[in-house]
């Protein structure tokens, strides 16, 4: 893990995308023709930091609200831009994606998972 002993915890909020351009026409497919985008959105996570477009900007509040995160850092990825670490460590933990996962300041901790968009139910958020 990469939180040094006396560094804030680290907020990964993980995109159900990748970060390439088939990863981001994926994801436009996906959202174009999802049958009840407000039940079910293509990326839970996507719609929380970039709004319900399809642009590639954070949105304004999305902004406004991470400036307000002041003892986090914030680390927003897509499932191809994961620390090994995590990686390994959403797959043995069987992590669904979009999720929001916190890495305390103290290593020995261990990732924590804050929040999943459960992908077999719609209108499901689990809050741990």
């Amino acid at each position: 893990m990469s939180a040094a002993a006396n560094s804030p915890p680290t907020l990964y909020i993980i995109y159900n995308a990748k970060s390439t351009l088939l990863g981001k026409l994926n994801y436009v497919y996906r959202k174009t023709t999802c049958p009840d985008p407000a039940a079910r959105p293509a990326c839970a996570a996507c719609e929380l930091t970039h709004g319900p477009s399809l642009r590639l900007t954070e949105s304004l509040e999305w902004k406004s609200t991470k400036a307000h995160i002041l003892h986090a850092n914030i680390v927003q990825a897509h499932t191809d831009e994961l620390p090994e670490a995590l990686s390994q460590w959403m797959r043995q933990q069987g992590v669904s994606i979009p999720a929001v996962i916190v890495e305390p300041a103290q290593p020995s901790s261990g990732f924590q998972v804050l929040l999943t968009f459960a992908s077999s139910k719609a209108n499901t958020l689990n809050v741990y």
